[in-house]
């Protein structure tokens, strides 16, 4: 079973990988995260910050919000 990181663990990762020069195929390989999952983090905390890592549900109602605005 994958292991279920929290919203505090992922931003401390993005920003780790951030300040990083290693591509992401490499920077994922000690966390065991695949790359699609950290691909799809990096883009919900660029998108919406760390409140786009607490879950894809959040994150969606949040994005219909937005999109409701406009």
């Amino acid at each position: 079973m994958a292991r279920q990181y929290s919203q505090r663990e992922k931003e401390n990762m993005i920003l780790e990988f951030k300040n990083s020069n290693l591509k992401m195929q490499n920077f994922v390989v000690p966390y065991d995260i695949s790359y699609q999952a950290f691909a799809r983090w990096c883009k919900q905390y660029d998108q919406f910050g760390s409140s786009g890592l607490s879950g894809t549900d959040k994150v969606e109602n949040q994005r219909i919000k937005e999109l409701e605005k406009k």
